[in-house]
């Protein structure tokens, strides 16, 4: 299956990070830095894992939540704004801050 159009831009963005990674997973791509599972592009959407402190920022923009089927939310994935997917500098924060959140978590 081909790279997403999306997901190669993404990972263009994001040229300024070392380590990103990404896989194909549930029908999208998986985004990581060193191990830690941060952000995923799906239907040329792109979401990034949020807590609740930083999903207020998502919400503030008028994004929501990931949904990959009709009767499954995943509320800690929300969608990023595509003015910040075109800033490469913004979209680094975001992604930091999507890192940090799962980090802080311990999650991976």
């Amino acid at each position: 299956m081909e790279e997403d159009n999306l997901l190669s831009f993404v990972v263009d963005q994001l040229g300024g990070l070392d380590g990103i990674t990404t896989r194909r997973m549930f029908g999208g791509w998986h985004i990581g830095r060193a191990g830690v599972f941060f952000g995923i592009v799906f239907k040329e959407r792109l979401y990034f894992k949020t807590s609740d402190e930083s999903r207020a920022r998502y919400e503030a923009e008028g994004m929501g939540p990931f949904r990959p089927r009709p009767k499954v939310t995943l509320k800690t994935l929300f969608e990023v704004p595509v003015d910040v997917i075109e800033d490469s500098e913004a979209l680094t924060e975001w992604a930091l801050e999507a890192i940090a959140c799962q980090e802080a978590a311990g999650l991976e």
